[in-house]
């Protein structure tokens, strides 16, 4: 099963009461109705898709958000608790996840032009904008692969009035003569790990962590494909978990990723339905994936559910 998504994954056609022509929304089924036969929800549905059209040409993390956009209308169209959101609701949400796009179009606008590799692996000047409050280089560096591949990098530790603090990675191409060509980047971040190059697999992959308890992944993940670096989604294959882990068994946390050699793979604790969010007591898994397309698709499970030293099973 393919975990890749058009950007508008439910577009519906409906007759607003009144008009002269058809409407369209970008929403699911369960929501179609409700939000293209009321004007004001369709024209903040109509902004919402225009914003996301342009995160998707500025941002480097175009498959990422392409995953966020359907997840967020399933979200919608779940409600909390199994009952539907109120109108009041469905703004509110909607206008959120409008101003959510503005700061990554925001945060694309801010990062500077670099002329030079050894001002972007040596130097202390944040290349960025987004995090503007006391913004610092703690560390920056180089990547190199026997077939001419050369990869500048820097982090940046500050804060931003949107976010408050976050760590923030960014990414050059130095490969060949002249200026450096932006890879990607990231300031989803509290925690970030060094930037790591697999020559076999051609994935760049820079490690992090988000703040709070829910310890979430700000992993980002890139794959040179002849001299494109494609972005790897990461957070797709989360939906096929869904049926396949035991009853009364769940992934709460962030995974521990590894790409080391042709292996794609995570481990994670297992939360039982009763589990505090702290402390996981369902056993541990370990999950295997393959690239395909633009994302990471979800290709085995294995666990151990029943305390140490019980045998593990594949799911």
């Amino acid at each position: 099963m393919s975990i890749r998504f058009a950007l508008l994954p439910a577009v519906a056609a409906l007759l607003i009461p009144g008009a002269a022509q058809a409407q369209t929304c970008s929403m699911p089924a369960a929501l179609a109705q409700r939000v293209c036969a009321d004007a004001e929800l369709a024209k903040l549905d109509r902004e919402l898709v225009a914003k996301e059209q342009k995160v998707q040409s500025v941002t480097s993390r175009p498959s990422t958000w392409t995953v966020r956009a359907r997840q967020f209308r399933e979200e919608l169209a779940d409600g909390t608790d199994g009952e539907p959101l109120s109108r009041a609701e469905l703004i509110d949400r909607i206008v959120s996840r409008t101003a959510e796009l503005d700061n990554e179009i925001v945060r694309a606008k801010g990062i500077a032009a670099v002329r030079d590799a050894n001002a972007v692996a040596t130097g202390s000047k944040c290349l960025s904008a987004w995090l503007s409050m006391n913004c610092t280089v703690p560390m920056s560096g180089v990547l190199r692969d026997g077939d001419g591949t050369k990869i500048v990098w820097q982090f940046q530790s500050g804060a931003s009035e949107a976010d408050g603090g976050a760590t923030g990675v960014l990414l050059w191409d130095a490969s060949r003569p002249g200026a450096p060509k932006l890879i990607g980047w990231t300031f989803e971040g509290v925690m970030m790990d060094a930037p790591r190059y697999n020559p076999e697999t051609k994935l760049l992959w820079v490690p992090g962590r988000m703040v709070g308890t829910g310890d979430h992944n700000a992993d980002i993940l890139y794959q040179k494909r002849g001299d494109r670096w494609v972005e790897i989604d990461m957070g797709g294959w989360n939906a096929a978990l869904e049926g396949r882990l035991p009853a009364g068994l769940g992934v709460w946390h962030g995974v521990d990723y590894s790409f080391s050699g042709d292996a794609m793979g995570a481990e994670t604790d297992l939360w039982k339905d009763s589990d505090a969010n702290c402390c996981a007591t369902g056993g541990r898994a370990n999950l295997e994936f393959v690239i395909e397309g633009d994302a990471l698709k979800l290709t085995g499970i294995s666990a151990q559910t029943a305390g140490p030293g019980s045998e593990w099973k594949d799911y």
